[in-house]
Parts: structure tokens; C-alpha cells; sequence
């Protein structure tokens, strides 16, 4: 397998559908700061016990990217967004309406 294709179900965008996107982006980004959403951002990396926590036996869970930091630190790569979700919205006034930028 040559190390330039694209792992399965990602994409590339350029030219013209790259600003189509773009555009779609800008007009939801709009469309929710004028309702109130707040934008946030949370980190693609967390350690790999927040990412498991209750949910060990959920299929997506077992299926988590791994990785181990220098100082040998057990991490998991972000696979949805519901646990941080979780963090960032305790001792928040409910509903917690906030969106997220996937890039």
C-alpha cells in the first residue's frame, strides 16, 4: 500500500469544493452564534481512562486509537465528542448550547 493515498473514509478538499465547504461552514457558524451557541474547542488527544470511563464495554470504546506520551502517560485519540461534552458543560446554565468546528 503506497504511503501517499488517503486512509479510508477521509478526503481531501481543494479548489472549488474546499470553498464550497468553506462557505457552508461560515453560514452554520453565523446561524448558531445568532442563536445563542457558544464555540468551543476541545483537544483531539485525552488521557485514555477519561476517553474509556464507564463505557469500557461500548464497542466504539474498544475500538480507540492508543498512544503513550514520553512520560509514558496512557492517552486515547477523541473519538466522538459526548465525554467532553460532559466536562465542558458541568456547572454550565442548562440547555449548554455551544458547537464545534470539525477541521
Amino acid at each position: 500500500m503506497a504511503s501517499e493515498e488517503l486512509v479510508k473514509g477521509f478526503s481531501d478538499y481543494t479548489g472549488e469544493e474546499a470553498l464550497r465547504r468553506e462557505t457552508i461552514k461560515e453560514i452554520l457558524v453565523k446561524w448558531f452564534k445568532r442563536y445563542g451557541f457558544e464555540p468551543v474547542e476541545t483537544p483531539v488527544i485525552e488521557y485514555e481512562e477519561f476517553v474509556k470511563k464507564d463505557n469500557e464495554e461500548d464497542e466504539a470504546v474498544s475500538d480507540i486509537f492508543k498512544l503513550q506520551d514520553k512520560g509514558k502517560r496512557k492517552l486515547a485519540l477523541r473519538y466522538e465528542f459526548t465525554f467532553q461534552l460532559k466536562r465542558l458543560a458541568k456547572n454550565k446554565k442548562l440547555p449548554y448550547k455551544r458547537y464545534q468546528k470539525i477541521e
